[in-house]
């Protein structure tokens, strides 16, 4: 017998003993114990025997953290506090709801929509500007997808919807957009621009 000892970064280790537990818990019961279970289906992991992925990796973290305002550390459930780099890199990686949590800290409401905007949704917004950044004067190709009023509180929908390229994207915060099918930008020294969508 021998012993492997595997060095892995936090989201990655907590994935994947999560899924070799969910693995070893969906074994017909026998003689094994759970520990020589868990190494048997890592084993056929390492092997190929086993390839699909089917636990969830939950991160909490803040949306000024989310948004790049802070660097207050992430929570990764099982395993607990993580840089905030690497916390907002997973929470890019799925689908992710908004949870809204009272005085102590405690849930008290959560999101109905996820974050992310479907495929259709992109399409449809892409389609919308012609493939162009919607900010006024622009004529850069749409790069990102962003909500006009922010998520949670703007749901994930063509509504509110707009394409940007990166730059405008991270810049748009020190704009007020609304959007009544045009879309209305005010600076915030109080100009006022307005974009079309592309008419077909």
């Amino acid at each position: 017998m021998a012993k492997l000892v595997w060095v892995l970064p936090a989201p990655e280790a907590h994935q994947l003993f999560q899924q070799i537990c969910a693995d070893a818990e969906s074994l017909p019961k026998d003689d094994r114990t759970t520990d020589q279970k868990r190494s048997d289906v890592l084993l056929d992991r390492l092997l190929g025997t086993r390839t699909n992925w089917n636990v969830r990796t939950f991160v909490t973290i803040s949306m000024e953290t989310l948004l790049g305002l802070t660097n207050d550390p992430g929570q990764l459930a099982g395993y607990g506090a993580i840089a905030a780099d690497a916390a907002r890199e997973l929470a890019m990686q799925g689908p992710f709801r908004g949870l809204l949590l009272a005085e102590y800290r405690q849930l008290s409401a959560i999101s109905t929509g996820t974050y992310r905007p479907t495929v259709l949704m992109k399409e449809a917004t892409l389609a919308r500007s012609a493939g162009i950044c919607t900010a006024p004067g622009c004529t850069r190709p749409v790069q990102e997808h962003d909500h006009i009023t922010p998520w949670p509180a703007g749901p994930a929908e063509v509504a509110n919807l707009q394409g940007l390229c990166t730059f405008h994207h991270r810049k748009h915060d020190d704009y007020t957009v609304t959007r009544d099918g045009t879309a209305h930008w005010t600076t915030p020294t109080g100009r006022h621009h307005t974009t079309q969508p592309a008419c077909y």
